[in-house]
This record gives structure tokens, sequence and C-alpha cells, in this order.
């Protein structure tokens, strides 16, 4: 574990989720225009607003438990990966119930980064820094 640099360590896990960050909020900022331009209802898109969080919240805990099981590293790649496919999906789905399918496996997705990244940085931590 010594031979990691600092960069790889600290700095790299902190851009990656600012990168995700701005990422889901640059989306999720136009997104609202977006579908009312699409023809939905307001009280449609509350839900799909509603959607995301409530996915992501849902599966915090079951999602964490798997994180300790498998492969941080490994689970940080799925999550863009199925962030992606989310936000891919989200801009050809023209229809109320696609569009909650790729918000659901959105939710999901960040969910598992939520759970998955701060797993990868404790880990490279080391035990001697960690204090426990």
């Amino acid at each position: 574990m010594n031979n990691i640099s600092f960069s790889q360590r600290y700095v790299i896990p902190c851009l990656i989720q600012a990168f995700q960050a701005m990422l889901l909020w640059a989306v999720l900022t136009y997104i609202t225009i977006y579908w009312i331009d699409l023809g939905f209802s307001h009280m449609q898109v509350g839900v799909f607003i509603s959607v995301f969080p409530l996915t992501s919240l849902a599966l915090m805990i079951p999602i964490g438990l798997y994180v300790d099981r498998i492969s941080p590293k490994k689970l940080v790649i799925a999550s863009q990966v199925i962030f992606g496919l989310s936000i891919t999906g989200l801009m050809i789905s023209h229809e109320f119930w696609p569009t909650m399918f790729f918000l659901v496996i959105g939710g999901m997705g960040n969910s598992l980064f939520s759970n998955a990244l701060p797993a990868l940085f404790y880990k490279t931590l080391g035990s001697e820094v960690r204090g426990f």
C-alpha cells in the first residue's frame, strides 16, 4: 500500500466524486425544462424528480452491505457505467414508464457510487492512518 502516491490515494477519488456530482446536478438542473417540453405534466415531472433520490435512499443500506463483499474499485466503475446508461436512457426516452425506469437505474447507480467511493477511499488509507 505504501507505493501508492498521494494523488492516487486522495486526489483522484475526490475528483471522481466532484465530477459525478457536477454531472448529476448539471443534468438535474435543466432536465425538468426538457421534460415539460416533451409534454409531461407538472405532476409527472414531480414524480420524476422524486424517484431518483427515493431509489437512491431506499437502496443505500442493501448496497452498503454489498459493497463490503465486493471490490469497491469494481463497484465504482460499475456505478459510473450504470449512471451513464441512465443518462443515455433519459436522452432517448419520451414516455412516462421508460423515463421512470431510467431514473430508478440512475438512483441505483448513485447509491452504488455513494457507498463504493468512500469504501475505496478508506481501503486505500491503510490502518495506520484510520485511527482504529
